[in-house]
């Protein structure tokens, strides 16, 4: 897992907190940038000039704000919303020993929008003395990205064994490094690969026996799965070997007379 931040600058970093620029807009009190009654309400949209990358499902993250404030402790409430699907979120306060306050909201289990281009800020003074110093602001939003696992190395190779009309092939896989379920898509075809058939899709688990019925004598099948880290795609098609069905043999003296198998 990696911790990566985003810069209003449209960079992403990992590991640190960064320093925004101010807000790129203002409400009808952009004439200061302080807050100083108790009721009054300012808003800022810092936006990102390039829409940054986000993983996709990425629903662990945190927005933290830095203000300057006259005192240690403002009554203060903080929400922040962003443009797409990011919902309104209380932030609460966290007071620091130093002139700064950080406010920060923990966003698990809300979605981020794949191309985060802005946050808006409502800061609200409820109650309490003192100014909120809108002037030096900081803005940073972190987010944990689960990197490309690798639930493609498979620990044993694709094995097969054919029946009267079955395929039966068998693997086994690592398991990824969180410790994550692996989860798996496989396919079939009767045509060296010309066109392939889904069997199964996003199938959990560490090893399989994946039985194919059905098939018609007489033909070749090959087999092939790629593994699946819940996000995307993270490894190539794995094939089997090319296994022939053929017709059955009739033990002797006991012919099936269903036309199953050949005396």
């Amino acid at each position: 897992m990696a911790t990566e931040t985003l810069r209003p600058d449209g960079d992403v970093q990992a590991g640190a907190w960064t320093t925004a620029p101010l807000f790129s807009k203002i409400n009808d009190q952009s004439d200061t940038a302080f807050i100083t009654g108790v009721g009054t309400t300012l808003y800022g949209i810092v936006t990102f000039p390039t829409p940054v990358a986000v993983p996709a499902n990425v629903t662990d993250f945190k927005v933290r704000v830095r203000l300057i404030s006259s005192i240690t402790n403002p009554d203060m409430v903080i929400s922040l919303a962003g443009t797409g699907s990011i919902p309104d979120v209380l932030v609460t306060n966290h007071p620091d020993p130093e002139s700064f306050v950080w406010y920060e909201a923990n966003g698990a289990g809300t979605p981020l929008p794949e191309d985060l281009d802005s946050l808006k800020l409502t800061i609200n003074k409820l109650s309490g003395g003192g100014a909120v110093d809108l002037s030096q602001v900081e803005l940073v939003v972190t987010y944990t990205d689960a990197p490309p696992t690798t639930p493609g190395v498979f620990t044993t190779p694709l094995s097969g064994e054919t029946y009267r009309d079955e395929l039966v092939v068998a693997w086994g896989v690592s398991t990824d490094p969180e410790g994550s379920p692996i989860q798996y898509e496989g396919e079939y075809s009767s045509d060296s690969g010309v066109s392939w058939t889904s069997l199964f899709s996003l199938q959990s688990g560490l090893s399989y026996t994946w039985d194919i019925s059905g098939l018609t004598e007489g033909t070749q099948y090959q087999a092939r799965v790629r593994a699946h880290d819940g996000t995307a795609y993270s490894a190539a098609w794995r094939e089997s070997d090319v296994f022939y069905i053929s017709a059955p043999q009739c033990d002797a003296g006991t012919p099936d007379v269903s036309g199953g198998c050949t005396a």
